[in-house]
């Protein structure tokens, strides 16, 4: 009467958040107040509640659950009758627990061992309760309550009245001592079990029981980090077994992550279900986190790559289910913030970049944090000064000796690693040479593993470099010559930069070319070590300084990571003076929501998917040496809007964009940061970002969206979009090609009208336009559909010398600019019918 009541009084106030605190209850504190036989009696009452009825209802579960924890943490005596029925629900083959507090029921039956001993009943409850909790089990707390439970039932039936306490501890200690030395088997059928099992094989006797020992020892691993005591077990199980070994078998099962393995069979709501075939069981899980922390031991850098490739399989995404593995992932980042090493700081930088999720995004901040505490050094020096030499002996250039021959790398103009062979007489040659491959294969895979880590490093070392525009870091000249300009893998970037250099108090922008420093004139500049050193940004410069740059960069071939010469900047206009504290100058665009939000990870901006379930979601880059965040207003587009699978929208349409301001690390959502506030380069680059956002994810990109069903609504847009007029990053576009035309084998065959490249065809007059990239035809300006197929490039414009790296719209329209030249020798027919369509 009193449970029942107590839920009665539950249901009437309705608690907000519908959290249940039985003491606060009149009914509550009736329960806590009567005697021992009525409280057992509940207790019975809402275990029995659960087990049959749970999700019956919303707050009679709460109550129930509350009151169950509540009532189970009293030392009450219960009799072996009542025992039987508190395990009974655990005991039926059709029963998932349900949530039922296992760990405090097991607690109130290993008292009654104790106080009482187990008699043949209980015995048998707990015996069938060995199909869903063991030391195998798929989840944590049933493998815990499994090893309980095999303690329960090695009581020597003996010793069923008046077992002692040291009985007790005695039956504890044997049965865990069986379980962390006998009790588990790594063939469960997944990939990573599979090959470490294959490496084990291979070992002699003595190894084998070192390592048995050693995966004792990592099945402790059960806290979110290593302690120091673990670490300190871990050294001595390591030199048991060897550092060689360790690293071959580990790597092995690194290597693994992410293959598929026989599905792992489970029960969910009395259904059996397969689990993904490349997810990490729960069954080794400890084990397997114990390992990758073991190697924060070893300072070895093709383990620590394989950490980090490890790391970044873990935080995949696998539908329906999350990533593939957080608490193997999290256990990598912890591994590389202790080691702190260049390599192991790289293996983080490139992570920070490519990490899509939210939740993956700050457990690598917390790894750099941690990482930099132990090198003592603040996140932005660790993360400059932990970039590895890979072994290059200089900027851009690695010689290393096999024998007969000498594999020479070197990076070609997309700072992309190319790979050559040096005979004796000095003849090269592309392939591998044959001797090579029979008597080094060993040591050409770990050369060919180095350039692949220096190709996945690259990104993220631009992505870092070009982030400097909207910082106010600079640095003397000694700390940035072994930072940038002379470190062998980031001075391929940083030579092809432009730079601020500050002496004397002189301020002049300055390029580092054949061993020296070049003017925009060409002339070699002295410049002394108490120099200091920052980025260049054409916002700065004036109009003739950096056309000088512009021509200079074309007269030596270079290509530049990324625009900087050529970069677009973006001034505040007199309608964003008029609307104070928000631009307007992108709204209304219609742009495709998963490209977008792939753009925004790779652009640093943080967004999630909107969808049918959303209330609001801006994506927003905060801009912490500025203490602003910048935020672009967006939501679901207008009208007949496709969803996925998921409920997510497809297409969403632009908003305003704003800035906030940070006051002691808090942001100020109410007050908007009137936009003269907001420093020039700052305001240019956010306003970059956001153009790029729309050039790129627009519909008016996608030369078929006319052809579809959805075209119809929004075509007015398209239309606009396609052929309108120059946004900034396409006004910066059209002086590129002014630049280059007269270098282009087609020169005279092309020519600049106004927003379009016009291209004289043999059969044709057409005309590209310079956002876009889409095409129109002459007579009457027919739009002419060219769809690039995926992934493809364009050969004619492969060796074509572009001043910057990463406009794929540009390349895009000189590809079809060459094509169109030929349109008379095009094959593909989905073209060739759209242009001789109204040919005579």
């Amino acid at each position: 009467a009193a449970a029942v009541k107590l839920v009665d009084e539950a249901k009437s106030l309705r608690p907000a958040g519908f959290k249940v605190v039985v003491r606060e209850y009149e009914a509550g504190r009736d329960i806590f107040a009567a005697d021992p036989a009525t409280q057992k009696a509940i207790v019975l009452l809402t275990a029995s509640h659960l087990a049959k009825s749970r999700f019956a209802d919303y707050v009679t579960d709460r109550v129930c659950d509350e009151l169950l924890a509540s009532l189970l943490r009293k030392k009450l005596s219960y009799t072996s009758d009542e025992i039987v029925k508190l395990l009974f629900p655990f005991a039926s083959e059709a029963f998932l627990h349900n949530n039922l507090p296992i760990s405090p029921i097991l607690s109130v039956v290993e008292r009654h061992a104790k106080e009482q001993g187990l008699n043949d009943s209980i015995r048998k409850q707990l015996q069938r309760m060995t199909w869903q909790f063991h030391a195998s089990a798929t989840y944590g707390d049933e493998r815990k309550a499994g090893v309980r439970i095999e303690a329960l039932l090695s009581c020597p039936p003996a010793a069923k009245e008046g077992t002692k306490r040291d009985d007790v501890d005695t039956m504890k200690t044997s049965a865990n001592k069986k379980s962390g030395e006998t009790s588990f088997d790594l063939h469960t059928g997944e990939a990573w079990t599979d090959a470490m099992l294959v490496e084990l094989g291979e070992l002699p006797d003595t190894s084998r029981r070192h390592w048995h020992a050693f995966l004792n020892h990592c099945r402790s691993a059960k806290s979110s980090k290593p302690s120091q005591r673990f670490l300190k077990q871990s050294q001595t199980h390591l030199e048991a077994v060897g550092r060689a070994e360790f690293t071959n078998v580990v790597i092995a099962a690194l290597q693994a992550i992410g293959q598929p393995g026989k599905p792992q069979r489970c029960n969910c709501a009395g259904h059996v279900q397969y689990r993904e075939a490349t997810e990490i069981h729960d069954t080794h899980v400890d084990l397997f986190r114990g390992l990758v922390w073991t190697t924060s031991l070893i300072d070895d850098s093709t383990l620590i790559g394989e950490v980090g490739d490890a790391a970044e399989r873990c935080f995949q995404k696998i539908r329906e289910v999350g990533p593939r593995s957080p608490k193997i992932g999290n256990a990598c980042l912890i591994a590389l913030s202790s080691l702190a090493s260049e390599t192991a700081v790289a293996q983080l930088g490139r992570l920070k970049s490519r990490a899509r999720h939210v939740s993956t995004r700050k457990q690598i901040a917390k790894a750099f944090q941690q990482a930099a505490s132990n090198a003592g050094l603040t996140e932005v020096d660790l993360v400059e000064l932990g970039v590895p030499h890979f072994g290059l002996t200089e900027v851009g250039c690695l010689s290393e000796d096999f024998g007969d021959v000498t594999a020479e790398a070197t990076f070609n103009g997309n700072a992309k690693t190319q790979l050559i062979w040096r005979k004796r007489d000095g003849k090269t040659q592309k392939s591998v040479p044959v001797a090579v491959k029979d008597s080094r294969s060993s040591q050409l895979k770990e050369l060919k593993k180095r350039l692949k880590d220096i190709d996945t490093l690259m990104p993220s070392i631009r992505q870092r470099i070009e982030h400097l525009f909207a910082s106010h870091r600079g640095w003397n000249l000694s700390d940035f010559r072994n930072r940038f300009l002379d470190h062998p893998v980031v001075g391929v970037i940083a030579r092809r930069l432009i730079w601020n250099v500050e002496q004397d108090g002189q301020l002049q922008s300055l390029i580092w070319h054949d061993g020296s420093w070049k003017s925009q004139f060409g002339e070699t500049v002295q410049i002394d070590n108490a120099a200091r050193v920052s980025i260049w940004h054409p916002l700065n410069g004036s109009a003739d300084e950096i056309l000088r740059w512009r021509q200079w960069l074309e007269s030596q071939r270079i290509v530049q990571p990324f625009k900087q010469a050529h970069r677009e900047v973006y001034i505040l206009t007199d309608a964003e003076r008029a609307t104070v504290d928000h631009s307007r100058r992108f709204e209304a665009h219609i742009i495709r929501q998963h490209q977008f939000a792939a753009l925004c990870q790779q652009r640093g901006w943080r967004f999630q998917l909107q969808g049918a379930w959303d209330l609001w979601n801006a994506p927003y880059l905060d801009l912490p040496e500025h203490n602003l965040r910048a935020v672009l207003d967006i939501d679901p587009m207008e009208g007949r809007n496709e969803i996925t699978e998921a409920f997510v929208y497809t297409h969403l349409a632009t908003g305003q964009v704003c800035f906030y301001r940070f006051d002691d690390g808090c942001l100020d959502a109410t007050n908007l940061v009137p936009l003269e506030e907001i420093p020039s380069v700052v305001f240019s680059e956010v306003m970059r970002d956001v153009d790029l956002f729309v050039s790129v994810t627009s519909i008016g990109n996608d030369p078929e969206w006319l052809e579809l069903g959805a075209g119809v609504e929004h075509g007015d847009y398209w239309q606009k979009f396609s052929f309108g007029e120059l946004a900034q990053t396409a006004v910066a576009r059209r002086e590129t090609l002014q630049q280059i035309l007269p270098s282009l084998k087609i020169a005279e065959q092309c020519r600049l009208e106004g927003r379009f490249l016009v291209v004289n065809g043999k059969l044709r007059t057409y005309k590209v336009h310079l956002g876009s990239g889409n095409v129109l035809m002459s007579p009457d300006d027919q739009y002419l559909c060219i769809v690039q197929k995926r992934g493809s490039g364009s050969k004619r414009t492969d060796n074509l010398y572009l001043p910057f790296e990463g406009d794929n719209t540009l390349s895009l329209i000189l590809s079809k600019a060459f094509l169109l030249a030929e349109d008379d020798k095009i094959k593909d027919p989905t073209i060739v019918n759209q242009i001789r369509s109204d040919l005579p």
